[in-house]
């Protein structure tokens, strides 16, 4: 039997079609799902959605992510493609406690209270829920199939019937430094854009210049340029226009984001969850960053947070071509034992992605402002140089790890949150609010 083509439902986002051969798929976190489905009319869909509801209580400017206004706006766009809203049946899941759960987690309660809300107005709308699979501690995927509307849940990672790694190799020092030597380093011109990047004072005409001579990295720009990342309203046909499109900053952050893709893999059977799933987290965490910068912080640089973002995990590049024979026991380890993430890399490899990131670090003499970010971002309470930074990553990466899923093998812990909301002077009572804005550029990216 052919494959059906399958589609990713975008967190934020809903999708409405009739009777069609097509699987729609969500990764859920602490994001509620929920499926929609008319067997007479044979029309249905799915929503991804973020948090409960908007911060001020007014009118957002995405309400379809929001559960108070989204839901209610996806109910109606069924009824207009010809659904019943009589004969509608539901299914609900997600809003889970991703990660170790901390006292702010249960305080918060994103999850729960989205999911709340989804019922309470499937309820009042008088909308059967035939099958819901809410909160718990893990992560799922939800499925729907277009072809008869039957829906899905399972685990992100199905870690199958085992019962030791015994037997299975790590691979040595010698084979991890060689891997590092091998892994394609940062092109020069790159680098230059990188040192532009925290230096006000440059102009980028001959860089541009420069960019334009490199084939690869102008294709990859201008592809980037008109993708759904950045949502300009006029495309890009070359280097010049993205320039103009883009404006400076961005046109460097563009550039370094096109150049990561190379390095980082596109495979599926290590840390990546789906086809470019490093490389993806790595772009959102990007935006989510200098997202963060731009609202909390007048000593952090919005562009620095930005390439710190993209940069974080850089060495899972290298512990990536290991990791396929043990996700499984990562899996088992990191989930179902509820141990530290770097704690289960150190155990299986004798060294951590933080690690190997610093390695690459100095290989390539990226600028130092960048090392905690990228040693500490798991620990920010060990960065010496760069706190606030490395708890600016941190803190993304924790929210990052809870809203968007399916994307790579990773989980935060939750000891860094007192230290980083005291340093980057956040009170507890303004995170929602933070949560709101910093989950913004996750609209759209799967």
């Amino acid at each position: 039997m052919t494959a059906r083509q399958r589609q990713i439902v975008s967190s934020g986002s809903f999708v409405i079609s009739r009777k069609q051969p097509l699987v729609l798929d969500a990764y859920l976190g602490s994001c509620v799902g929920v499926a929609l489905w008319d067997p007479v009319a044979e029309v249905g869909g799915f929503q991804h959605l973020l948090l409960p509801e908007p911060i001020d209580g007014g009118t957002p400017w995405q309400p379809e992510k929001y559960a108070k206004t989204g839901l209610p706006l996806f109910i109606q766009a069924l009824c207009n493609q010809g659904a019943n809203k009589t004969r509608l049946k539901a299914t609900v899941a997600g809003g889970g406690l991703i990660g170790p759960v901390s006292p702010l987690d249960l305080d918060l309660d994103i999850g729960g209270r989205t999911a709340e809300i989804v019922c309470n107005l499937l309820e009042k709308e008088k909308i059967p829920v035939i099958e819901r699979e809410i909160g718990g501690f893990f992560g799922c995927k939800m499925s729907m199939d277009l072809s008869s509307g039957e829906t899905g849940i399972s685990p992100l990672l199905n870690p199958g019937d085992f019962k030791t790694s015994a037997g299975l190799l790590p691979p040595t020092p010698a084979q991890l430094q060689e891997t590092i030597q091998k892994i394609k380093p940062i092109p020069q011109v790159v680098l230059k854009l990188l040192r532009m990047l925290h230096d006000d004072k440059d102009s980028l005409k001959d860089m541009a210049k420069q960019v334009r001579q490199d084939q690869v990295i102008s294709a990859r720009v201008i592809q980037l340029c008109n993708n759904v990342f950045f949502s300009l309203k006029m495309k890009a046909d070359s280097i010049d226009r993205a320039l103009v499109l883009l404006g400076e900053k961005q046109f460097l952050q563009l550039v370094l984001s096109a150049t990561m893709k190379d390095v980082f893999c596109d495979e599926t059977h290590g840390y990546s969850l789906c086809k470019g799933g490093l490389y993806t987290h790595s772009v959102g965490m990007a935006m989510a960053c200098e997202k963060m910068a731009q609202r909390i912080s007048r000593q952090i640089s919005p562009s620095v947070a930005y390439t710190a973002g993209l940069l974080h995990d850089i060495g899972k590049v290298v512990l990536d071509q290991y990791v396929g024979q043990f996700r499984p026991y990562f899996y088992r380890d990191i989930f179902c034992k509820a141990q530290d993430f770097l704690s289960v890399e150190k155990a299986y490899f004798d060294t951590n992605h933080s690690e190997i990131g610093m390695s690459l670090v100095k290989d390539w003499s990226l600028p130092e402002i960048l090392h905690d970010p990228i040693a500490r971002h798991h620990e920010p309470e060990l960065a010496d140089k760069q706190p606030e930074l490395t708890a600016l990553v941190y803190l993304a990466d924790l929210i990052y790890s809870r809203f968007v899923m399916g994307q790579e093998l990773e989980r935060m812990n939750t000891d860094g949150i007192a230290f980083s909301l005291k340093v980057l002077n956040i009170r507890q009572t303004q995170l929602p609010a933070l949560i709101d804005e910093v989950c913004l550029p996750f609209h759209g990216i799967n």
